[in-house]
C-alpha cells in the first residue's frame, strides 16, 4: 500500500478544513453510537482524529480528549479548550501516555495492511483502561477484502484503502480483545454496491448489563446506550 500517496491525500483533505465527504446524518449516528459509551469525566484518545468533529462532539464538560493524527493541520480543529490535545504522529508510532475511557478509531483502519492491523490493534489494547471501550469502525467488504485504487470522486486525487472482510477484522481483533461486537451500520450510509460501513465494540472485561432495552444499529435508529463507557 502507497503510503505516500495516501498521506498525500488526506493533506489535501486537510486543506479543505474537514476530512469527512459523508452527510451530516452519519456523523450523527457516529456521535450517537460513540456517545453511548462516554461516562462523566470520561478521558478519550481520538486516533486517527482528523478535525475532531466527532471527538469533540462527544467529550462531556469534565472530559478531555487526546487527539492524533499523521497530518498537523488536523490541529486547527482542536485549538481553544483546554480540553483537547493534539498531537502530530502517525498511529502506528504512537504511544498512549497513560489509559483511556474510550479510543476511538474511525476510518483508519482501511490504511492499513493486513499485517499492519494487528500492530494497530496492540496499540488499542495498551491504550484503553480494562473496563473502557474501543470504537472502531470502517467501511468493510460484503464479502472478502478488497484494495481500492481510484480517482476520488473526479477530482484527479488518487484514492488508496484496503475494505477487510468483517470476519478478517473481527479475527484480528479477537486476538487481543476477548469481546467484540459487530455493529453494521443501516442501509441509508451505504455508498458502495460492495462495502457497508461496519463498528466494533471491542472491551476487554464482559460489558455491563444493559439498563434498558433499544433498537440495534442496524435497524435504522440511533444506537442505544448500553449502561455506559463500559
Amino acid at each position: 500500500m502507497d503510503k505516500l500517496t495516501i498521506a498525500e491525500f488526506w493533506k489535501t483533505r486537510a486543506a479543505y478544513g474537514t476530512t469527512r465527504w459523508t452527510g451530516s446524518e452519519l456523523l450523527d449516528f457516529d456521535t450517537a453510537l460513540a456517545g453511548s459509551f462516554v461516562r462523566p469525566a470520561a478521558r478519550i484518545l481520538d486516533l486517527g482524529s482528523g478535525f475532531g468533529e466527532l471527538s469533540r462532539a462527544i467529550c462531556p464538560p469534565d472530559g478531555s480528549v487526546l487527539a492524533v493524527d499523521s497530518e498537523p493541520a488536523m490541529a486547527a480543529g482542536f485549538q481553544g479548550d483546554p480540553r483537547f490535545e493534539f498531537v502530530a504522529a502517525d498511529v502506528l508510532s504512537f504511544r498512549p501516555p497513560h489509559r483511556f475511557d474510550l479510543v476511538l478509531l474511525f476510518g483508519v483502519m482501511n490504511y492499513f495492511e493486513a499485517a499492519e492491523m494487528m500492530d494497530l490493534v496492540e496499540i488499542l489494547e495498551s491504550a484503553v483502561d480494562p473496563r473502557g471501550v474501543v470504537l472502531v469502525k470502517n467501511q468493510c467488504s460484503d464479502d472478502v477484502g478488497f484494495a481500492v485504487d481510484v480517482d476520488f470522486q473526479g477530482t484527479g486525487q488518487r484514492y488508496i484503502a484496503r475494505y477487510p472482510g468483517v470476519a478478517e477484522e473481527v479475527e484480528t481483533l479477537k486476538k487481543r480483545f476477548p469481546h467484540v461486537e459487530v455493529v453494521p451500520y443501516p442501509p441509508q450510509f451505504k455508498q458502495h454496491a460492495t462495502s457497508t460501513h461496519v463498528a466494533f465494540i471491542c472491551r476487554l472485561e464482559d460489558p455491563p448489563a444493559p439498563r434498558r432495552a433499544g433498537p440495534r444499529a442496524g435497524s435504522g435508529s440511533l444506537i442505544p446506550s448500553d449502561g455506559g463507557g463500559g
